[in-house]
C-alpha cells in the first residue's frame, strides 16, 4: 500500500472518529434529559408504590446507560456514567427494600438493605472522583452539581433505611 493511500485511509478513519465525537457531544445534551425523565419517572412510581412499574423504569435507565457509555478519554463523561450506573444500582436496592417491606420479608430486607449501604458507599466515592475533574463549560458544572445532589439524598436514604433496620434487628 503506497504513503498517499495510507495517509487517506487515516484521514479517512480520523474524520469517521470525529464525526462519532461530534455526534456523541450532540447525543449527550439528549440521552442525559432521556435518563433524567427515566429517573423521574421511577421516583413518581416509588412514590406511588408501583414498585413494579419503578424497576422496570430502573432496567430503562440502565440499558440507556449502557448505551451511551462514552469514551474512556473522555474523563468527565465515563466518571459521570461511572456513578449514574451506581445510583441506578443505589435505586434498585431502595425500591427492593420497600417491596419486601411491603410482602414481609423481612430476612431479604436486611440483605438488600446491606447491598443498598454498600452500594450508597461506592457512590460516594464515585461522585468524590468525578467532582474532582475539573472543567470550566458551565453546563458541565450544572449538571454535576445537581446529580451530587441527588447521589447525596440517595446515599442520605440508604444510610438511614440500614441503620433503622439495624436498630429493629437489636
Amino acid at each position: 500500500m503506497s504513503n498517499s493511500r495510507k495517509a487517506r485511509l487515516f484521514l479517512f478513519f480520523c474524520w469517521i472518529l470525529a464525526g462519532r465525537l461530534q455526534s456523541q457531544q450532540m447525543l449527550s445534551d439528549a440521552w442525559i434529559k432521556q435518563y433524567k425523565a427515566v429517573m423521574d419517572g421511577v421516583a413518581k412510581s416509588w412514590v406511588q408504590k408501583d414498585y413494579a412499574k419503578a424497576l422496570d423504569g430502573l432496567n430503562s435507565a440502565r440499558s440507556l446507560l449502557s448505551y451511551n457509555m462514552p469514551f474512556p478519554t473522555d474523563i468527565y463523561a465515563w466518571r459521570m456514567v461511572r456513578a449514574l450506573k451506581t445510583y441506578t444500582l443505589v435505586m434498585t436496592r431502595l425500591i427492593e427494600v420497600d417491596l419486601y417491606i411491603q410482602r414481609k420479608d423481612s430476612e431479604r430486607v436486611i440483605q438488600l438493605s446491606t447491598q443498598a449501604q454498600e452500594w450508597a458507599n461506592t457512590l460516594n466515592e464515585q461522585g468524590e472522583d468525578w467532582n474532582r475533574v475539573f472543567t470550566q463549560n458551565q453546563d458541565e458544572i450544572f449538571l454535576r452539581v445537581e446529580w451530587l445532589d441527588r447521589f447525596n439524598k440517595s446515599i442520605d436514604r440508604a444510610r438511614k433505611l440500614y441503620n433503622r433496620i439495624q436498630q429493629h434487628q437489636k
